[in-house]
């Protein structure tokens, strides 16, 4: 069978690795635009479900017997049995392991992925997919703070699943400062003593870690990454180092182009002190479009004529704002 052309293209982005070059790219971008933060991060990790199913958990041993009923979608019963991934693993993805968030959820197919922000922006700065595992969320920060450039200390937050010795202590020696959150119910008590936490800068990077998860939702919902539609640990690695560099792009665009700029681009923006020799050289009738912009509010009104506009409503409104925060009049002609 003759390889489809899109076949071909897809093994050839996939070996010259050209998602993690264009990801590189883009955080060139956002390092230009002085976005990110070279001091200060957090990571967090996420369950991503496999394209497999339960049925197709079936012990490693097992013997090929041909289906009773359906051949397609044959009835499995696997209720009572013992199940793991040291006996049993998936016929439709071999590299996939049942997995649990925390207790009290479901067992599921997944793979585990890991991400790293700068706390200044929240834009992803470092990812890395594994097989779930007990310490694979631990595991992969590691690797992920291993990478990180510089020879200056730098912080990492992380939620109490990163209270551990041995994460802490790899942490320090990487010359890193582990900003985790306390987990003092754990056997032996908390791993982060008062060296950690008596910094102010500590209670920040607990707060600010709790960005991680807007990138995790927009991956599952925007990026389509609640269930994989690939195999494969490489695969899957592909697919998530490409939605992190999506999310990247669109974090950027909010931050370089807020939404009060696409007003005046399509106006004339004065200083407030030159608001009335502006109106006065518009014609005193015709229809305009007068906005009072500021970093909080925006007024927008359709009138006759501006001068008498500013007069009444946007004067009252200038005057319920200080001068002093940035706020700007925008005149459009329609």
């Amino acid at each position: 069978m003759v390889p489809a052309v899109f076949s071909k293209n897809r093994d050839r982005l996939l070996d010259s690795d050209i998602a993690q070059k264009f990801f590189v790219r883009v955080l060139e971008q956002a390092e230009g635009a002085n976005l990110i933060s070279d001091e200060h991060f957090s990571v967090d990790g996420t369950l991503i479900e496999a394209w497999a199913s339960q049925k197709s958990f079936q012990r490693k041993d097992r013997e090929e017997q041909p289906p009773k009923d359906d051949p397609g979608n044959p009835a499995v019963n696997f209720h009572g049995e013992k199940r793991s991934n040291d006996t049993h693993e998936s016929a439709t993805d071999p590299e996939a392991r049942l997995a649990r968030k925390s207790g009290g959820h479901e067992s599921k197919l997944a793979y585990c992925g890991n991400v790293m922000i700068e706390n200044r922006n929240g834009l992803v700065v470092d990812m890395e997919l594994l097989q779930p595992g007990g310490t694979a969320e631990r595991d992969a920060a590691m690797l992920m703070a291993e990478r990180i450039e510089g020879i200056g200390r730098v912080t990492i937050a992380a939620d109490k699943g990163y209270d551990t010795k041995d994460f802490v202590g790899v942490m320090r020696d990487l010359n890193v400062t582990p900003h985790v959150a306390q987990n003092d119910k754990r056997r032996g008590g908390s791993a982060i003593d008062g060296r950690t936490t008596r910094h102010d800068g500590y209670q920040v990077s607990l707060r600010k870690r709790k960005r991680i998860e807007e990138v995790f939702g927009w991956l599952k919902t925007v990026g389509m990454l609640r269930k994989t539609r690939h195999r494969g640990v490489f695969k899957v690695g592909w697919v998530f180092t490409f939605a992190a560099a999506a999310y990247n792009l669109v974090r950027m665009r909010t931050l370089l182009f807020p939404a009060v700029q696409s007003a005046q681009v399509r106006g004339e923006v004065c200083p407030n002190a030159e608001i009335q020799s502006v109106l006065a050289t518009y014609p005193p009738q015709g229809y305009f479009r007068t906005s009072l912009i500021s970093p909080k509010r925006r007024w927008t009104a359709k009138h006759d004529s501006p001068n008498y506009f500013f007069s009444s409503l946007l004067k009252r409104a200038y005057d319920a704002v200080a001068s002093t925060d940035g706020t700007r009049f925008l005149v459009e002609r329609l």
